[in-house]
């Protein structure tokens, strides 16, 4: 089974989620309805190139409520989970400080946000100051 499945089968599990909708479904997900009533036929475009890639690379959609898929060979599930979880730590970090940061420049953009005002040069008279 491919991504291409495995993105069908999430699909299926949000519209069962969601009392057979296909609207509710998509307001879930905060997408158009037409867009995802699209995607669910086949109707709407795809990336092929990419779901051919992810398939090329044994990438896989893991659904929820699904069971995890095998660990490769060699390993024990500890030391991998130890190891993915430690990176994708250092990932959420990281993803988390570029996200405050775009925040930030988005308000400051859009004027959200005041801009510390520096107040300007005084303007010199000319005249030395007595003491």
């Amino acid at each position: 089974m491919g991504f291409e499945e495995d993105l069908q089968r999430l699909f299926a599990r949000i519209i069962e989620q969601n009392g057979g909708n296909n609207a509710k479904a998509a307001e879930s997900l905060q997408i158009n309805k037409i867009t995802f009533w699209g995607w669910t036929v086949g109707n709407r475009k795809r990336n092929e190139t990419l779901y051919k890639a992810i398939d090329a690379a044994g990438g896989k959609l893991l659904v929820p409520g699904d069971a995890l898929p095998p660990y490769p060979s060699g390993t024990t599930s500890t030391d991998t989970q130890d190891s993915e979880i430690v990176q994708l730590r250092e990932k959420v970090a990281s993803l988390t400080r570029e996200n405050e940061l775009l925040r930030k420049l988005v308000n400051l953009y859009e004027g959200k946000q005041e801009r510390k005002s520096i107040p300007p040069p005084q303007a010199s008279t000319g005249k030395a100051s007595s003491a």
